[in-house]
């Protein structure tokens, strides 16, 4: 068999083994932010389901009082018919 011309690689090349670093920060970096927006996204849609109870409570809040302040008009109104 003839001989292999050229030399062989043991040792990876200094731009190449940062390439393959950078990269792979990168790809953890990306995988961070990933995981922040799906953080942040799972925090928005409990803010926006606990706003909607909220606004869901003030509306009974408001019809509540609201029929509480007929009630009293038809009590005030009854008394003055006496």
């Amino acid at each position: 068999m003839p001989a292999k011309k050229g030399k062989k690689k043991d040792a990876m090349d200094p731009v190449e083994f940062e390439a393959k670093d950078n990269l792979r920060r990168a790809e953890a970096e990306i995988f961070s932010l990933q995981r922040q927006l799906d953080v942040a996204g799972q925090e928005m849609q409990y803010a926006r389901e606990h706003e909607r109870e909220w606004r869901e409570r003030l509306d009974a809040f408001g019809l509540a009082m609201e029929q509480q302040r007929e009630n009293t008009l038809d009590i005030m109104w009854v008394q003055n018919l006496r």
